[in-house]
């Protein structure tokens, strides 16, 4: 379940975005869109620095949140749990990975890095996906 922490970084993290793309920020509808949803909190030295909201479904494993303080951002905390995130869909044995990004989000470049490709492209958004064989075989 999100908590007010979830709420709060994600808002500071997000907030330029939804201004920029014209869409209106509200802790309830992030609180939420959260119910139901595996939730895992990013520790560091007992301190949470990030969060990761996904949905397992159907095969797909999608990533719908994941957030890190700014001042732990650029460290590799994003790719460790992009790599915890591959593990946990190949054990629940998922086809695809998928995710919703802003067109303007540096977090872009890491997702390509990660091998994610551009599914399509709208409202200032990108959908991009990757099938889970080609993370196991890349090491990726």
């Amino acid at each position: 379940m999100c908590s007010d922490f979830s709420v709060k970084l994600t808002k500071e993290n997000m907030e330029g975005y939804y201004q920029a793309h014209g869409i209106k920020w509200s802790d309830c509808d992030y609180l939420s869109f959260c119910v139901d949803k595996l939730n895992f909190r990013i520790s560091v030295g007992g301190e949470q620095i990030g969060l990761v909201v996904l949905s397992i479904s159907n095969q797909v494993c999608s990533i719908l949140d994941l957030q890190v303080k700014q001042e732990y951002q650029g460290k590799g905390i994003g790719s460790f749990c992009l790599e915890y995130i591959f593990k946990l869909a190949a054990q629940n044995d998922c086809a695809w990975l998928k995710l919703g990004v802003f067109t303007d989000n540096p977090a872009v470049n890491l997702y390509k890095r990660f091998g994610f490709i551009v599914h399509s492209k709208g409202g200032g958004l990108l959908k991009m996906e990757k099938p889970v064989t080609s993370l196991i075989n890349s090491g990726h």
